[in-house]
């Protein structure tokens, strides 16, 4: 059928002021403002929904730190396999090991059980 399936997606999130969630998906334009970040807050869906809901909810964020978002498919790809494509597209924007960002564990959002065994795999 040819259709674009663009799961499992890293993005850099904004919240306006009215609440709305505004993604960027570019890899390009992720690493750029993972490098000019000072904190990083990743959030990570359970086994049903996306992240916007949960990243509205940030909107007292600091200057210099950024929201990260991964949605994935969550029915039909094992755990193992979401957490390896997590792993990759983390460090295709520069958090690898010894990245040297910090991650506030204080604003690290994981709802429902699935989603902290994708960050835990």
């Amino acid at each position: 059928m040819g259709l674009d399936y663009p799961y499992p997606i890293l993005a850099a999130a904004t919240v306006t002021a009215d609440g709305q969630v505004m993604y960027e998906k570019n890899p390009d334009q992720v690493k750029q403002q993972v490098a000019q970040a000072r904190k990083i807050t990743l959030f990570i869906h359970g086994i049903t929904g996306d992240t916007r809901g949960m990243v509205a909810s940030a909107r007292n964020y600091a200057e210099g730190d950024l929201l990260l978002t991964f949605d994935y498919e969550s029915v039909n790809t094992p755990i193992e396999e979401t957490a390896r494509k997590l792993k990759e597209r983390l460090e295709s924007v520069g958090l690898g090991a010894g990245h040297g960002k910090q991650f506030a564990a204080r604003r690290a959002f994981f709802r429902r059980p699935r989603g902290a065994l994708v960050r835990r795999a």
